[in-house]
């Protein structure tokens, strides 16, 4: 019998108690804290909300499937951190290529799967409470040479929740 493992770097979802702060570079700061809480707090009796992390893998790959990496390297090649319109005008160019990409079907089928299973996993009812975050961002990983905006919109866009806000 061969059993299949995936390992964390090659996950879109991973839920917070998957997570510590070894974690940062995967699901970003604050997801990871979150994990991190959730292990070390809950064998104490204090309750910490429970959910998922999209990792920064996911972001990768959404950012891979639109063909959009080698723009944005382009866009921020002559990037001028000391120069706030620099900054703006690159911000606003790399946000409207991530705006404008279509999700990858397995990207939109994990997470919905996902924000469905958080209901009945955690005893929320079939109404999660939601509070995306845009910390899993390629700025947290050793390897990454650029820095981009998060989708937080499209992903919450996904579950089609009208509850459903961005933090920014």
């Amino acid at each position: 019998m061969v059993i299949s493992m995936t390992s964390k770097d090659e996950k879109f979802i991973l839920w917070f108690e998957e997570t510590g702060i070894e974690d940062v570079p995967l699901v970003g700061g604050k997801n990871a804290s979150l994990g991190e809480m959730i292990r070390e707090l809950a064998g104490k009796g204090i309750s910490v909300p429970n959910g998922f992390a999209i990792t920064a893998d996911a972001y990768k790959h959404l950012l891979k499937h639109g063909g959009v990496e080698d723009e944005i390297k382009q866009i921020l090649s002559d990037l001028d951190t000391h120069n706030i319109q620099n900054l703006r005008s690159k911000g606003k160019q790399i946000r409207e290529l991530i705006e404008n990409i279509d999700f990858p079907d397995e990207l939109t089928d994990a997470i919905k799967k996902a924000y469905d299973e958080m209901g009945s996993r955690f005893d929320y009812g079939s109404d999660p409470p939601t509070e995306p975050y845009h910390t899993a961002r390629i700025r947290d990983s050793d390897t990454s040479t650029y820095t981009c905006p998060s989708p937080c919109k499209k992903w919450c866009a996904l579950i089609h929740h009208p509850r459903v806000s961005c933090s920014r």
